[in-house]
């Protein structure tokens, strides 16, 4: 049922919503790291640009991954549909705007473009997946990951020896490469530690 109806209805709940209900919550968007998981949430790129009025900004709070190797599996839609299904939302209006224009091509929007050229960086899940990436979307940058958890699910204690021996690991996710240098008795302590508690 997921896939079914009106994809970009449920685009807008998770993108635009989504961010809109983290800031009704309480939560203040400047301390928070979006990481959009294929093309359906683009549109919580553009809700972050509309509220931090700055594209750098909502570039360093902001991470695209991309999925899938194939260019029909990425979300596309006839641009005068999207412009018409979000033209009473604010969101709706910066994406009608010209500057925006850049994320349509022969009347098509591509939510996999918009979302890669608008995130602070770009990742496909392999190096291999990363090489048809880039192949697909040569105009991005595109680097790669594999699947493992976001730094702020990693304990205190843990993230304290990571910065004693990784520096800035946060913002620079290749120096966990170097992770093997830490001495495995540091990381036991603080797992042991964490196990106590």
């Amino acid at each position: 049922r997921l896939y079914r109806g009106d994809k970009i209805a449920k685009s807008m709940i998770l993108g635009i919503g989504g961010v809109r209900l983290l800031r009704e919550m309480g939560y203040d968007l400047y301390t928070m790291h979006f990481k959009i998981n294929e093309s359906n949430a683009a549109l919580t790129l553009i809700e972050l640009l509309r509220t931090f009025e700055s594209e750098e900004i909502a570039k360093t709070h902001s991470s695209f991954v991309t999925h899938t190797t194939l260019l029909h599996g990425h979300d596309v839609y006839d641009f005068g549909y999207a412009r018409q299904r979000l033209q009473d939302d604010p969101v709706g209006r910066l994406l009608s705007s010209a500057e925006f224009q850049r994320f349509v091509s022969d009347g098509v929007l591509n939510f996999s473009n918009l979302a890669s050229n608008l995130a602070g960086k770009t990742f496909a899940v392999s190096k291999q997946h990363g090489e048809i990436a880039q192949h697909n979307f040569p105009n991005i940058s595109i680097d790669y990951l594999t699947n493992g958890v976001h730094w702020s699910h990693i304990s205190e204690r843990k993230q304290k020896v990571f910065d004693k021996h990784l520096g800035s690991w946060r913002t620079k996710p290749e120096l966990l490469r170097q992770s093997e240098k830490i001495p495995a008795e540091e990381i036991q302590d603080a797992h042991d530690l964490d196990k106590a508690d």
